[in-house]
């Protein structure tokens, strides 16, 4: 016999043995339903026939819009003489747990027209029996609103239910449902100085959820436990005290400062562990009180949507991100004297037209059109000092080129301008130029260090 056929038989004798187990526990419901009948008034087992009879009706064509048409339930003579108007009124009631429950109950009738059956036995003795009380206990509401909740949440994962291995499982769910009703049903049949003899029948159920929770727990436990946990960046404890960071941002001198290092978890990520060096900066310098008076501050940082390296990273143009920082200079205070300035807002609105209207085939030459607003203006404008910050430059469609514009930049400022460029990879010929010019600082910090 070949492998294929060997599996075939071992599936079949799985699936037939599941289908002794449902049919044993199918069995056994109705035995201890039968029970629960005998016990009864001769009047409540008459009418648990003509409930019968009514249930499938119900839970097919009125279940679903259970809260539309109470007021028809009511007011149906024909179908309230069967079944009787307490019982509508307590199907109106706990509706939504029987929504939850048809849809399990449906999903077993599709191995068997039998759990079916046994279902709508549990109900019709549970509703004859219930409705003749006149008040519900609490803690049966409690736990059909339990098992509403987690019925609804079993009703969504539907399309998982065809695999085999699952069907043993489902089959607990139901008959757990089925052995809920026989158990509230025992409890609303005992008088009111018996019903302290049955409220064992929730330890089961008790201890079932405590199981249920301990495992979920050991579970979510070991899939945290087995990830790797690193701490965030430290603005303050690694950078703001730093002997290079306060050299950098003390010195009146145009200047830049690099900071990389490496990102090790998560493994997969475009994000850099260094990048809240930029935040710090950017925040500490955005409040007056601890900024230098006449201070300016212009940034760019990308907000990624779609972290996944699965999905192709959208670099973004390098014209964008001076338009960014052209637009937050003008935004500035200091940026009055030349938006008043006729003449000054003339040459600044055709340097812009001229960038704008550039080739879109040849988008360097917009980005140096760009460049020269941005030089321009931070030639013109009145600054003591004004901070640039620049945040993973790598997601830039051409990174190296925006990097050697900012190193000219330096050298067209002598004073006042810090530049800060944070990110996990940094173009290596740009390091190397901004060495031998000897207005470059650099900090490395590791992740994993």
């Amino acid at each position: 016999m070949d492998q294929g056929s060997g599996a075939s038989e071992v599936t079949n004798i799985s699936d037939g043995v599941i289908a002794l187990e449902h049919d044993a526990k199918v069995q056994e419901i109705l035995q201890d339903q039968h029970r629960i009948e005998k016990k009864l008034r001769k009047r409540d087992r008459e009418t648990i026939k003509y409930t019968y009879e009514e249930l499938d009706q119900l839970m097919k064509e009125w279940l679903n819009n259970a809260e539309a048409q109470q007021q028809l339930h009511h007011s149906d003579n024909a179908l309230s003489k069967r079944v009787g108007r307490g019982a509508l009124a307590f199907f109106n009631s706990c509706h939504g747990y029987l929504k939850a429950l048809s849809g399990v109950v449906q999903l077993m009738e599709g191995l068997s027209q039998g759990y079916g059956t046994a279902a709508y036995a549990a109900l019709s003795i549970f509703v004859v029996v219930a409705v003749s009380k006149k008040e519900t206990e609490t803690e049966i509401d409690t736990m059909l609103e339990t098992l509403r909740r987690e019925y609804t949440k079993i009703e969504r994962l539907s399309p998982i239910y065809a695999n085999r291995s699952m069907h043993s499982h489902v089959s607990n769910v139901y008959h757990l449902g089925l052995r809920s009703l026989q158990d509230a049903a025992r409890y609303y049949r005992f008088k009111s100085y018996m019903r302290c003899w049955a409220t064992q029948d929730s330890i089961r159920l008790t201890s079932v959820e405590a199981k249920v929770k301990e495992n979920l727990e050991c579970q979510v436990g070991g899939i945290f436990n087995n990830t790797r946990k690193l701490e965030p960046f430290d603005f303050k404890g690694k950078l703001e005290r730093d002997g290079f960071y306060q050299a950098w941002d003390t010195d009146i001198t145009s200047s830049f400062l690099v900071i990389r290092g490496e990102t090790v978890a998560p493994e997969s990520t475009r994000l850099s562990w260094a990048s809240p060096a930029a935040t710090g900066v950017i925040r500490l310098h955005s409040k007056p009180k601890q900024s230098p008076s006449n201070t300016g501050l212009i940034f760019y940082r990308r907000q990624d949507a779609d972290i996944d390296l699965r999905v192709p990273m959208r670099r973004v143009s390098p014209t964008t991100v001076m338009s960014a920082l052209i637009y937050q200079l003008l935004c500035t205070k200091n940026a009055k004297v030349i938006l008043n300035d006729d003449q000054h807002f003339e040459k600044l609105r055709l340097n812009v037209i001229q960038a704008e209207t550039a080739n879109n085939d040849d988008r360097r030459s917009r980005l140096f059109k760009l460049y020269s607003v941005l030089s321009d203006l931070l030639k013109n404008l009145s600054f003591n000092r004004i901070y640039l910050i620049l945040d993973r430059p790598n997601c830039l469609s051409d990174s190296s080129t925006v990097l050697k514009l900012l190193l000219d930049l330096i050298e067209a400022c002598p004073t006042g301008l810090k530049i800060l460029i944070v990110g996990r990879e940094i173009d290596a010929d740009f390091l190397s130029d901004s060495r031998e010019r000897r207005r470059f600082h650099e900090r490395v910090f590791n992740q994993h260090d």
